[in-house]
């Protein structure tokens, strides 16, 4: 329900009965992290972990936490570490992507981009970052079919539309940039950018 205050009392009051009660440890920092306590959530996932270290959703949500934190060499080692476990996790790909971008480490974000669309080809978030990742790194021809894919599955994500844009601006193919800019206005007026 969303009550994550409430839930972290009755967790810490089970662990202050059973400090071992691993399902307690990972709830905690489950609730922690979607109440922006994430140090306390980092904690919370390491006491799990020390108790269960073969979960990958918990190295997975560990990654999360340390991803939110700005630790993303961090996030990177746990999302490997969750992999080692599960190959086949596309979240983890993605997400490790996201940090691997974070850190300018373009071409592997690209290959963590690539993995999770193997896994899910329809993934228009998975496909816009790759087409960010594509922009940054001035393969512009790369990003543009990047950022079409993400469109051709979401018409309206102005977010692509505007990155569309701004590569066909870098490409100096103004009409087209024209185009999309305008598009994405049109879908989201009060956005400033």
């Amino acid at each position: 329900k969303g009550q994550y205050e409430a839930a972290i009392t009755v967790f810490k009051e089970v662990l202050r009965k059973n400090p071992d009660h691993r399902d307690s440890w990972y709830e905690l920092g489950y609730c922690y992290d979607c109440s922006d306590q994430l140090r306390d959530a980092l904690d919370s996932y390491d006491r799990y972990l020390s108790l269960m270290p073969f979960n990958a959703n918990a190295w997975y949500n560990r990654g999360i936490v340390l991803n939110r934190l700005g630790w993303f060499r961090r996030a990177v080692e746990s999302y490997d570490t969750a992999l080692a476990l599960q190959e086949d996790f596309a979240s983890v790909w993605y997400n490790r992507g996201n940090s691997c971008a974070n850190l300018k480490w373009l071409e592997e974000a690209v290959v963590c981009y690539r993995r999770t669309l193997e896994m899910e080809p329809d993934d228009e978030m998975a496909w816009h970052n790759l087409g960010n990742a594509y922009e940054e790194m001035e393969r512009y021809d790369d990003a543009i079919s990047a950022f079409s894919e993400a469109l051709n599955l979401e018409p309206d994500h102005y977010e692509s539309l505007y990155g569309r844009g701004c590569v066909y601006d870098a490409m100096d193919k103004l009409d087209n940039a024209l185009e999309d800019y305008s598009a994405a206005i049109a879908l989201a007026p009060d956005l400033g950018e």
